[in-house]
């Protein structure tokens, strides 16, 4: 299906865009686009060049146009974006980095667009620099999706998204010569998943909050 439906390399018609009808369309086709979707996971989105060759070719086999990469900032072990073993969140682990370059080349040279997810699962912690009247013991006792909330109240955390949204963004993939930025089959990317003062409000979580907060 994919070679009869995808564009082949994906972003040849060049960046996504919302056309004047509020569809998606591509900056020189007046086409109407449509994605046909999947997600692949945390360590799934890291697999080896033979995998990836191999998952890129069966997905366009069946006419799969994008894929959501999610929750790649995990810490629940197996590969993941963030080197947790460096103490923090703010290193990238250089395997998975590679891994993901090479696998994004493959769709897009399949015709498979990307969807990047920034703030997924990504575990901020106490070494990273949370103010001083956080207490280290009260920010351990937060789990990973409360700690999250925090970047809308903590200029510090803000500031690590940034951070990790720039430096994952600009840089080049090798295989495209392209920065993820400049891409056009990168179609997506979405900032902050699954991520609002509704949802810790109607989970019970704010009561967990630190006092300082």
């Amino acid at each position: 299906m994919g070679t009869r439906l995808n564009h082949v390399p994906a972003g040849k018609f060049g960046s996504l865009i919302v056309n004047d009808d509020g569809h998606f369309a591509f900056e020189s086709s007046a086409q109407r686009e449509r994605f046909w979707g999947v997600n692949i996971t945390a360590r799934s989105a890291f697999p080896t060049e033979q995998d990836a060759e191999a998952v890129a070719g069966r997905l366009a086999k069946f006419g799969v146009n994008l894929v959501r990469f999610h929750h790649m900032d995990h810490n629940w072990g197996g590969l993941g974006l963030i080197d947790y073993s460096q103490g923090d969140s703010q290193h990238f682990n250089t395997k998975a980095l590679q891994r993901l370059d090479y696998f994004i080349a493959q769709l897009k040279d399949h015709g498979i667009y990307t969807n990047l997810n920034l703030i997924n699962a990504r575990e901020f912690m106490a070494s990273d620099g949370i103010p001083a009247s956080i207490g280290e013991h009260e920010w351990d006792e937060l789990d990973w999706k409360e700690r999250q909330i925090m970047g809308f109240f903590i200029p510090e955390i803000r500031a690590l998204e940034k951070v990790y949204a720039y430096e994952l963004l600009t840089r080049v993939n090798p295989y495209t010569k392209l920065t993820y930025a400049q891409d056009p089959a990168i179609a997506f990317v979405e900032i902050n998943n699954e991520n609002s003062l509704f949802q810790q409000y109607l989970d019970g979580n704010m009561d967990l909050w630190p006092d300082s907060i």
